[in-house]
């Protein structure tokens, strides 16, 4: 159903070498692509998409957005300041996870997204990480959820 790591690579290098803006194209020449990241998404059944986070020898400079079941170009975000890391490894969410619930036997957390407070943009998603009959979530930044929070009207 997914396309695989490398095909969207392939796709995120395409991407890259289409775009002609100011930077980019240096930003792109200069570094290489790192681990893709399949994320699901939790309000379009069946619909996915990989980031894959561009790095040169500053850090990460860009994340490219690929659909996980076409390979077509989504998107393309490009770090005001190069990141060290802007996505959160598995095992590091994991690690929050246990010292926001000691004693909790998790299953396997897997990168999930949707519209909501925790997460406004498709390049921020949360690690969904099942236990009993419950889910935890754990953003980028490491923070843990226990809940999603649909984006309402008003404040």
């Amino acid at each position: 159903m997914w396309i695989g790591e490398q095909a969207a690579i392939g796709a995120a290098e395409l991407a890259l070498q289409a775009q002609a803006l100011p930077g980019l194209v240096e930003a792109a020449r200069d570094g290489c692509p790192g681990q893709p990241l399949l994320v699901e998404r939790l309000d379009e059944a069946g619909d996915g998409y990989y980031l894959v986070p561009w790095n040169t020898s500053r850090g990460t400079e860009l994340m490219v957005r690929v659909d996980a079941v076409t390979g077509a170009f989504l998107g393309l975000t490009r770090f005001s300041q190069p990141a060290s890391s802007p996505l959160l490894s598995v095992r590091e969410a994991l690690d929050r996870a246990r010292a926001e619930m000691t004693g909790i036997e998790f299953g396997l957390p897997r990168a999930v997204w949707r519209p909501c407070r925790e997460s406004t943009t498709p390049v921020r998603p949360l690690y969904e990480i099942p236990f009993e009959d419950a889910m935890l979530y754990v953003d980028m930044d490491g923070t843990v959820h226990h809940r999603l929070t649909p984006l309402g009207r008003g404040g």
